[in-house]
């Protein structure tokens, strides 16, 4: 746990507030004169495929500048400080879809400066990219992805990203790095040989840096038309902790599909799994499951599969439905988690997914274009993750529930998410540097509300609440963040847009604090 030093407390000038949204509104004013420049807004739902070739790449480079005011700018109990942030923010976003790449990349740079140092003025990265490289003849590729973001150490500390003075956030990246070979035997068995190289490392030194290699064979038969399919993979993974462990794991698993009709599909799993993740020694242990597979329409989807494996029973489930303006979501897993980031992939986050289940654009580059302009236009964040997890060093059994309902109208949108995480050491032998050390289970909840509307053509004006809650089973350790924010914002020209953000957060934990802040930022994209 760190301790916060204390300071004088000095008082907020909430005028800024009316100020800032005075001028936010003057300056859309102003820019309804240039609407026939820029266009109408529209919703992701209302855009129709243009007529012109589809683009294989689209890159959009951007700056953004804020400034920030802060009345606990170092998240102090008692002695608050008032603070004055400026942030100088370039990026670019590339999307990509050709012949032989296809993917996305998103860099940004984070230049923070704070004028009364309550803490370091520091530069931080920001990186999401996923993507496919055709290497020779639609037989090799190579998937490659990466993610740099702050992450928490601790879950028993404030997880806020946004807050200057949370000294409980590390720098933490995560790359993948697989080459992989596919086709076919006797025109009806396919095949897939593959190598994956990952590494996370964070800027802490009080959790481990995790180094992952895995070998994988895979044979499978589908037959378009035949109700019986097979699949039948082999693999080794091994995992090196920079704290000191090195750990193998082996699986041969065999896959039965058979489709009672072209909407249902039933699967059976059995195979045997070795590793020392449980015992100092190799040990052997048997694996076997049943699922189910259900697509009743282009629209609705529902899997299940319920497995017996070496840490007990796992299971995963997936439900979704989707209409024209509407989706909902669910989402419940357990399964070994070798890394934090594991579970979080690397994505364009889960706000976009949403809003990507919605279109019906099949070129990946419009596809992508037209959400990102549903997300400036509604001013909301793409990455929507509750639960932003906490740094571990060594691998946990964790239980994943995720609920979401997307509503998204011509004028309006309402997202509601609601998520339960439960984790607990694999290994509960081991004793290494991290929360569980403390805590033999941790279990994480969070739910949050975003509703947005279109006030003009240009402008949206939009608010949110969050809370979450982490607690140590069976022990003390507990606290809970909310966090209530509104924003207006609006497009002053073509490329470029502002917006005004009031937050409020009270935090009760082993350090309580209460924060009003208020952010200004101006984006420019080239």
């Amino acid at each position: 746990m760190t301790h916060r030093s204390s300071r004088r407390p000095a008082s907020f000038p909430v005028v800024t507030l009316v100020q800032a949204l005075s001028g936010l509104l003057v300056l859309s004013l102003h820019a309804q004169v240039r609407a026939q420049e820029v266009g109408p807004a529209q919703g992701i739902v209302e855009v129709e495929t243009p007529v012109a070739p589809p683009p294989a790449i689209w890159v959009t480079p951007r700056v953004s500048v804020s400034q920030g005011f802060s009345n606990n700018g170092n998240l102090s109990t008692q002695n608050r400080q008032n603070e004055q942030i400026t942030e100088v923010s370039p990026g670019i976003g590339v999307v990509v879809n050709k012949p032989r790449l296809k993917g996305f990349f998103d860099y940004s740079l984070r230049g923070i400066y704070d004028a009364r140092n309550t803490v370091q003025d520091n530069i931080q990265q920001s990186l999401n990219t996923n993507g496919t490289f055709e290497a020779w003849d639609n037989r090799a590729f190579i998937d490659f992805s990466g993610i740099i973001g702050q992450q928490a150490i601790s879950a028993f500390e404030s997880p806020s990203v946004d807050a200057l003075g949370n000294d409980n956030l590390s720098e933490t990246s995560s790359f993948r790095f697989s080459p992989y070979l596919r086709g076919s035997l006797m025109g009806s068995v396919d095949y897939e040989l593959r190598y994956s190289w990952q590494t996370t490392r964070t800027d802490t030194r009080l959790r481990s840096d995790i180094t992952s290699e895995e070998g994988l064979a895979r044979l499978s038969r589908q037959v378009t038309g035949q109700s019986l399919g097979w699949t039948l993979e082999a693999s080794r993974t091994q995992l090196d902790y920079s704290f000191g462990q090195q750990q193998t794991l082996d699986a041969v698993n065999g896959r039965v599909f058979y489709a009672l009709d072209p909407t249902l599909t039933l699967s059976a799993l059995v195979g045997v799994e070795s590793n020392d993740l449980l015992t100092p020694e190799m040990k052997s242990y048997r694996s076997t499951g049943l699922g189910v597979e259900w697509r009743p329409s282009d629209r609705t989807r529902v899997f299940a599969e319920r497995a017996n494996r070496y840490f007990g029973k796992g299971h995963n489930v997936e439900v979704e439905y989707r209409s024209r303006r509407a989706i909902w979501r669910y989402v419940d897993t357990r399964d070994v988690v070798t890394s934090q980031l594991d579970a979080a992939g690397a994505s364009q986050g889960s706000l976009y997914g949403l809003i990507d289940a919605l279109s019906t654009e099949p070129d990946p580059v419009r596809r992508a274009q037209q959400v990102n302009a549903e997300l400036q236009r509604l001013n909301l964040p793409a990455d929507f993750q509750l639960n932003p997890g906490y740094l571990t060093s060594s691998a946990s059994v964790q239980r994943l529930q995720e609920l979401s309902l997307g509503l998204f109208g011509p004028r309006d949108a309402f997202v509601v998410a609601v998520a339960r995480n439960t984790g607990r050491r694999l290994n509960p032998v081991i004793s290494l540097s991290d929360d569980f050390n403390i805590a033999s289970d941790i279990l994480e909840k969070a739910w949050r509300v975003t509703y947005a509307h279109r006030l003009t053509r240009l402008t949206t004006a939009n608010v949110s609440f969050t809370r979450q809650t982490n607690e140590g089973i069976n022990t003390s350790f507990s606290n809970t963040l909310k966090t209530l924010t509104f924003g207006v914002s609006t497009r002053l020209a073509a490329r470029t847009s502002g917006s005004v953000q009031l937050r409020r957060s009270l935090y009760s934990g082993t350090f309580p604090y209460k924060e009003t802040a208020i952010l200004g930022v101006v984006t420019h994209r080239f």
